[in-house]
């Protein structure tokens, strides 16, 4: 039988891991408002924007959201980004270097909503909020041909949702959508 051991590489990112998060996701400390206040505090300032990058806060109705824009981008294409974080932390801020470079690629806009969080807001907050932002930029004129929807773990589960729930409600359908490591329940 074969040992199973374990690479360098897997001790040093344990050991950064260990140090940069203090044990920040372990069952004792996994509290909401400290791993939130970890995110805003450490995540957010690593966030690296790529040159040329803009970004606006706003608002549809009460649901915060990030403008997200490169330049030379088709302001009538548009990127629906919902981020992850477990549906009960989230960070647009923590994202927009991420998404500045899928907009860099694609030449479009983006925005990015700060979605409900759960355990204050249990299910389907988060789900409704997103559903709210697809209306809202269907409602702005973007034309579901020129909209992507898209989202990383708790918020590739979410993208999924909200097309579901719009495919439900009989609306358009945007252009494509893409997942990264969506977060499923069985």
């Amino acid at each position: 039988m074969k040992e199973n051991k374990r690479s360098l590489r897997s001790y040093a990112l344990n050991f950064a891991l260990k140090n940069t998060a203090g044990g920040m996701f372990s069952a004792k400390a996994g509290r909401p408002d400290k791993l939130r206040l970890f995110v805003s505090n450490y995540l957010e300032k690593l966030a690296k924007i790529v040159d040329g990058v803009q970004l606006r806060e706003g608002q549809f109705e009460n649901l915060p959201v990030q403008w997200v824009s490169v330049d030379g981008a088709d302001k009538k294409k548009l990127l629906l980004y919902f981020p992850g974080g477990g549906f009960f932390m989230e960070s647009p801020r923590a994202h927009v270097g991420m998404v500045g470079r899928y907009l860099e690629a694609a030449g479009i806009s983006g925005v990015i909503p700060s979605y409900r969080l759960a355990p204050e807001h249990p299910f389907p907050a988060g789900a409704d909020d997103c559903l709210f932002a697809y209306k809202w930029v269907l409602e702005m004129g973007y034309a579901p041909e020129d909209i992507v929807v898209a989202g990383d773990s708790a918020g590739g589960n979410l993208a999924l949702v909200t097309l579901q729930q719009a495919k439900a409600e009989g609306l358009p359908m945007p252009s494509c959508a893409f997942f990264l490591s969506p977060l499923f329940f069985f």
